[in-house]
Order: C-alpha cells, then sequence, then structure tokens
C-alpha cells in the first residue's frame, strides 16, 4: 500500500479512463485496482473522495457499498491530454536532458564521484508523464548535455555518451540558475537585441549571432524579424494547443531558422523553407489566436524572401 494516496491519483484516473468504454453509463468498478495496490474499502472510497475534489471524478449514483467511478470529462480530458504528451518525441527529449542534469547535480552536492549515468533510472525523475523513461533516452540524454558542455565523464564505445558523469560549472549554473532548462540556459548566453553600425554593410549581430550582410544572403532586419518569430513561438509554446506530432513539427522548423542565423551566412531558400513550415503548421484552428498570429508572422517574413 502507498505511504499516501496522493501517490495514487494519476495511475487510478488513468486506470478508470482504460476501463470506462466497457462499462455500463461509464461506471466503472475498481475493486481490482484496490486489491492491487493493497486498499480497504474505507481508502477505495477515500481515493475517489480526493479524485473527486480534484475534479477528476464525476458524481455517481448510490453504489450500494461497491467502489464505483466515472470520469468527469475534465479526467477524460486529461488523460488523454497526458497520453499526447508522453508521446510527444520533442518533450520525452528535453525531459530526458534537462532531469538528468539535476539529477546528477543533486548527486555531485551528496558528494557522489562519477554516478553511473544509467542509475539515474531509478529515480522518481526517470518517471515522465506516469511511463518510465527508457534507456536509450538518457544515453541520448547525456551525449547531449556532454556536447553542450554541460557535463563530462567517462565513455566507452558502446554509448553515445558518458556511462559516469558530472555537471561541469556552466552544468551547475544551468541547474542553479535556470532550475535545469537547458533550452532557457542556452538562450540566456546569447545576448539579445540587433546591433548595427556604419552604413549596415558587412557583418552584424542579430540575438547574439554574427550574421553576414550582403546581396548573397538575407538583410539585417529579415534576421531580426526571424528571430523574433523564433522567441514569439518558444515563448507562447505551452499556450499552444498543438497535436504532439505537430507540435514536434513546428519545434524542428523553429530550430532550423535558429540555426540558419546562427550559421552567420543564412540562406534565403533555407530560411524561408523553415518559417513555411513552421507557419504552415501553425495556421490552423487549433493552434489558437496566438498560434495563427505567429504563423501569420512567419509566413508573411518567407514571402518577403522569394
Amino acid at each position: 500500500m502507498p505511504s499516501s494516496l496522493s501517490e495514487l491519483h494519476e495511475p487510478f484516473v488513468e486506470w478508470v479512463y482504460d476501463h470506462s468504454d466497457d462499462a455500463p453509463a461509464g461506471h466503472v468498478d475498481f475493486r481490482e485496482f484496490s486489491e492491487a495496490h493493497g486498499l480497504t474499502l474505507d481508502a477505495s472510497f477515500e481515493l475517489l473522495r480526493q479524485c473527486k475534489d480534484h475534479g477528476f471524478m464525476a458524481d455517481s449514483q448510490s453504489t450500494l457499498g461497491t467502489p464505483m467511478a466515472k470520469l468527469s470529462g475534465y479526467g477524460r480530458r486529461w488523460v488523454e491530454a497526458r497520453r499526447r504528451r508522453r508521446t510527444d518525441k520533442v518533450q520525452r527529449v528535453k525531459a530526458a536532458r534537462n532531469r538528468l542534469l539535476v539529477w546528477l547535480w543533486e548527486r555531485q552536492r551528496e558528494g557522489a564521484g562519477m554516478p553511473v549515468v544509467e542509475d539515474f533510472l531509478k529515480s522518481p525523475k526517470s518517471i515522465f508523464e506516469g511511463a518510465q523513461m527508457a534507456p536509450d533516452e538518457i544515453d541520448q540524454a547525456a551525449a547531449s548535455l556532454r556536447d553542450k558542455g554541460l557535463i563530462h565523464g567517462i565513455e566507452v564505445a558502446q554509448r553515445r555518451g558518458p556511462v559516469r558523469a558530472e555537471t561541469t560549472d556552466e552544468g551547475n549554473q544551468c541547474v542553479e540558475e535556470h532550475d535545469g532548462d537547458v533550452s532557457e540556459y542556452e538562450r540566456s548566453q546569447r545576448t539579445g537585441g540587433v546591433h548595427f553600425g556604419g552604413d549596415n554593410k558587412g557583418a552584424f549581430s542579430v540575438g547574439g549571432y554574427k550574421v553576414q550582410n550582403n546581396s548573397t544572403f538575407i538583410e539585417a532586419d529579415t534576421a531580426a524579424k526571424a528571430m523574433g518569430v523564433v522567441e514569439q513561438y518558444r515563448q507562447a509554446k505551452p499556450t499552444i494547443p498543438l497535436p504532439a506530432e505537430v507540435e514536434a513539427e513546428v519545434v524542428e522548423a523553429i530550430d532550423e531558422v535558429e540555426r540558419e542565423i546562427a550559421s552567420g551566412t543564412p540562406d534565403k531558400g533555407r530560411l524561408r523553407h523553415a518559417l513555411e513550415r513552421a507557419g504552415n503548421h501553425l495556421n490552423t484552428a487549433v493552434a489558437g489566436a496566438v498560434g495563427n498570429l505567429i504563423a501569420a508572422g512567419a509566413l508573411e517574413l518567407a514571402a518577403q524572401l522569394h
């Protein structure tokens, strides 16, 4: 039996969701769930009450002493949204990277020297939206953190990332100043703004990137607008309700826009294509007003690059 019923809220809601379709009028007898978790009858009803208080369950008719649960509309939407996030490759990559970095930082503070990276899978931090992360995801996260200079460690030929690792000074800064959010830390390392000098020919800076300004590539204001699209999307991303597969496409396109600017000699064709991809995927009804607004800016800028 768990030390606290609150630990069972999420698995209970998902269990009821999985059994609702075959239940009369959606009322699920959850004695099987209670038995699997060692719950008494009183604890079963208390779990149901707590989930009702959180809005996951609807009020049901008298069940004559049998523990029965029925999902509310909110509860059903919560499970469906959680499962979309669970299978979202972009969110999984970010979660694995950020959580592994924080876990290594914690081990370092405890005095552990070069802990085994795979031991992260024994930590609650390795549970993403109710599901265990895979060893391959953690290996890839370790490789990414190493490449970014946030960790270093011992490597073997069979793995992409270090098998034992610890945080670097930069990794510690990421955790202590940015709560382990690697993307946020990287953005903070770039100076903001667009700076021009003289007659605006030659090189200029956009978001900390040095960009060549000549007839072969793009103009200064275009580069600045492109980086504006990148920052607008990243700030608004949590509020844009896209399906997981569409969100992954947008994130990839936005990252491509930034890579072009960061190259120092952004190509018009590649930049236009990336902006069009981002705009077209955002230009849908489900993206909402904010998503549509960012889409309009991206597509307008892409049109100027023809």
